[in-house]
């Protein structure tokens, strides 16, 4: 987290992920476990602060699950729409937070090396002078 955050996002089907999708589609009722790209792997905290907020907003149903830069949730091919907008809201939520909180680190993190160097100086002024009153 020490890095600048940028922000989750969830990234367009390529040609090839389609037409993987199409080949796969065997029924148009049942549920398939469908496989939307994140622009990058999200850090564990973003990912559980993910999970955090899809439950606050969609309850404990299926969840959706991160693996690698992807997160993959089990939709209806008529309910697709559906749940790629609850994706967009829930990324859209925990990109928000979870910048707050770098945000707040990187802050908290620059004034404790602030004063830290300030402690130092003031240890090396004090060292100083008690070296300089030393009489040999």
């Amino acid at each position: 987290m020490s890095q600048e955050f940028k922000a989750i996002q969830i990234l367009p089907f390529t040609g090839a992920e389609k037409q993987q999708l199409i080949k796969l589609a065997d029924d148009a009722r049942k549920s398939y476990a469908i496989a939307f790209k994140l622009s990058s792997v999200p850090d564990p905290k973003w990912a559980e602060m993910f999970m955090i907020n899809w439950h606050k907003e969609y309850g404990g149903g299926t969840l959706p699950r991160i693996k690698g830069n992807a997160v993959y949730v089990n939709s209806a091919i008529h309910n697709l729409q559906n749940a790629l907008n609850a994706l967009k809201l829930v990324t859209a939520e925990t990109n928000d937070r979870f910048g707050a909180v770098v945000g707040k680190k990187r802050i908290e993190a620059a004034e404790a090396h602030r004063l830290k160097g300030e402690s130092k100086r003031a240890a090396e002024e004090a060292m100083t002078n008690a070296l300089d009153k030393l009489q040999f």
